[in-house]
Order: structure tokens, then sequence, then C-alpha cells
């Protein structure tokens, strides 16, 4: 993880094959890494080819002595300059300090500020949060993951469709609001394929509401349930 943490700076070609190797490591910290790396690779290779400004090295120190044993303030100061700033590479460091941090409104601000620069290779680090023992911590994961979007999320905001907390489903409902109806419907599928579910009401309410081919699927493959026949 350390020499990968390291190699977020160096910017070149070389270690793309040594890299590539960890991109399934069995340490999720370093597997993002990996990924991140290769991620800013590909994206050189597009900015060269359309002639534009490229990836360079994120000058990490600038956020060592605020960011990692700041105040509070200092902190979420420091966070809100790196993304007022689109300072993209910023998002592993500060992903690193979101998963080790202490303090709940630091927590928040993380969450809710960070998602607007991070896309689909932070979502599971984001989705630990949607279990944290503080509600509001809950909420701005949930909203964070609604903001990136897309398939991964839906299938990681599933089983909190039916939570017993109100509130966090009220929240994943809005958070999914622009969702794909339908792959909201197929997640659901999938995912009650995937796991014993007793109560199964709640997601067929959610399948009625889904308006679409595969919410009607859904309805079908769900009525072989004998416990939704008899209800």
């Amino acid at each position: 993880v350390n020499m990968l943490y390291y190699l977020l700076e160096i910017k070149h070609f070389e270690i793309e094959e040594t890299v590539k190797k960890f991109t399934n490591n069995a340490n999720p910290l370093a597997a993002y890494f990996a990924q991140r790396i290769l991620a800013d690779f590909e994206q050189m290779r597009t900015d060269k080819r359309l002639q534009t400004q490229t990836v360079t090295a994120y000058d990490r120190t600038k956020l060592f002595s605020s960011l990692f044993q700041g105040s509070e303030q200092s902190k979420i100061h420091t966070i809100e300059n790196a993304v007022n700033n689109i300072e993209e590479g910023s998002v592993p460091y500060l992903l690193c300090q979101l998963l080790v941090e202490k303090n709940i409104n630091v927590i928040q601000v993380m969450l809710s500020r960070v998602s607007l620069l991070a896309g689909q290779l932070e979502i599971e680090f984001f989705a630990q949060f949607v279990r944290h023992k503080n509600q509001n911590v809950k909420y701005a994961a949930i909203e964070a993951l609604g903001g990136i979007g897309g398939e991964k999320v839906i299938a990681l905001l599933i089983p909190s469709l039916v939570d017993t907390d109100s509130n966090v489903v009220s929240a994943v409902k809005v958070a999914l609001g622009t969702a794909d109806q339908d792959e909201i419907a197929r997640q659901i599928r999938i995912y009650l394929r995937k796991h014993a579910i007793d109560d199964l009401q709640g997601y067929m309410q959610i399948i009625q509401g889904c308006r679409s081919k595969e919410g009607f699927k859904g309805l079908v493959w769900m009525f072989d349930y004998q416990n939704i026949r008899q209800k």
C-alpha cells in the first residue's frame, strides 16, 4: 500500500506494468491506488491525443499540516479549498484521511464535498459510511453516492431501501430519484437472488413503483415466491 501511495505522484508510463499487478489486490486501498494510477495514465493518453493540459503530480504536502493534524475548522477549510479549486489529484489523499478521521463534522463535510470530485473508483469507500452509527454521517454518505450515481451505486444502496429507519429509506429514495427505473428493478432482483430475505413486501412495493419493463419482470419473478402469493 505504501509503495502505491507514493507512486500516485509518479506520472511516468514506466511504472504502468508494475502497477497493473495490484489492481485486484486483496487490500482494497492498494487496489484503489493502482486503479487510480492507471486511470490517470489513460487520461494522460487522451489529453495527449487532444493536445490539452495533461494530468500532473498533485502536491500532497500542502494537505499535511492542516488536514492530517489541524483543528476541525482548518481541516474543513482545506477540504473546501481543494473542492472549490477542483483539485482532482487531492481525492486519494482526502479519501485516506476520511477512512481514519474521527471528527464527525469533518467526516460529514468530506463525504458531501469530496464526492463532488470523486468517481466510480471511490464509491465503495463512501458506501462504508452508509452503515455508520451516526445518522448524519449515514445521510451524507447516501447523498454522496447519489451524486456520483451509476449502476454500482444503485446496487450498493438497494439493501437500504427497506431499512428499519424510515429517514434512511427516504434519503435513499431521494439519492436514487434520477436513477434509471429499469436498473433499480434489475438490481433489486439481483440482490434478492443472492440474499435470503424473509419479508419481500417492501421490495415488492418499490418494484410496483418502477413503471418499466424490468419492473414488470421483477413483479412476475417475485410472484413465484409462495409468501408473496399468499398476501
